[in-house]
């Protein structure tokens, strides 16, 4: 099994899989990008074959107990559910953990442990051929750490990734949503992801840190998750790896080159997106509860 399991903390528009992409390419990580596949459609997967075609999934998939979350959307819930309402996420993120625990059925609880741990085990299993340490998991759902703490599963550290709030609103805008949601989507997800600094190991980058200082960035981050450090030269030798993610099939062509920003944005706009996003969270090195 993996010595350590890290979490990505991310919005959309973050390079979560990015970052995925480059961490996978070391010889003892594995990551898989959004890391589930979807239950609501047959998604492709990084290998090229559809998930219901891949051994990989198909594995996967039988050695959890698939039957009870063909309602969730993915292929594990996030978190067990309390109200089964959209009050749940706010409840994880909100209420101590001794509330949650009274309010949460020990065997929902002791399920989701059980089946995630299965998970884990198969995804191991599948790439014993590297002898990996570490799991990072991308399923970017802040309630999801709370739940899988409060499960008894070992959280060993969160990586949280932060990106101009101009960026993410222009590529939100582009999915059809309005500046003023995305802005406060922005606001409220990255207020709720760096609470967890105080009680997890945590570590704050951001995306353009990433793209213009990357080398600088691994070794920080390598250094957190406890592994020799990789420069980018050394693990686009490895890029070229079947990898089983899920996220944007473009990453399969991805070289390594990254931009710290794809939109123009004029001054007016950067006044409207601030007041409601507020500022980027700055950078954080590494930093542990006591």
């Amino acid at each position: 099994m993996f010595d350590r399991n890290f979490f990505v903390l991310a919005p959309s528009f973050h390079g979560a899989t990015i970052l995925s992409k480059l961490l996978n390419a070391h010889p003892e990580v594995v990551s898989l990008g959004d890391t589930y596949p979807s239950r609501n459609f047959d998604q492709i997967c990084g290998c090229g074959n559809y998930v219901s075609k891949c051994p990989f999934w198909i594995a996967v998939n039988d050695a959890i107990s698939p039957n009870q979350y063909a309602g969730e959307g993915l292929l594990l819930s996030r978190y067990p559910k309390i109200t089964g309402s959209a009050a749940d996420p706010l409840m994880y993120n909100e209420l101590p953990s001794y509330l949650l625990n009274r309010l949460i059925k020990d065997h929902t609880l002791d399920t989701y442990s059980t089946d995630y741990r299965r998970f884990l085990k198969e995804v191991y299993t599948r790439h014993a051929y590297k002898k990996p340490r570490v799991f990072i998991d991308g399923v970017k759902s802040i309630s999801r750490v709370h739940a899988l703490k409060l499960s008894g599963v070992p959280v060993a550290g969160v990586i949280h990734i932060t990106r101009s709030p101009y960026d993410f609103v222009k590529s939100s805008e582009k999915q059809g949503r309005s500046l003023v949601s995305s802005a406060l989507a922005y606001r409220m997800y990255h207020k709720m992801a760096s609470r967890i600094q105080g009680e997890t190991p945590y570590i704050r980058i951001s995306y353009e840190e990433l793209s213009t200082s990357t080398d600088q960035t691994l070794e920080k981050l390598f250094r957190f998750i406890q592994l020799p450090f990789a420069d980018i030269d050394r693990l686009k030798q490895n890029f070229d790896d079947t990898w089983h993610f899920m996220g944007n099939s473009s990453l399969l062509k991805f070289d390594g080159t990254m931009k710290a920003s794809q939109y123009s944005v004029d001054k007016e706009m950067k006044r409207k997106i601030t007041r409601i996003s507020g500022k980027q969270l700055p950078s954080l090195e590494a930093s542990f509860p006591k």
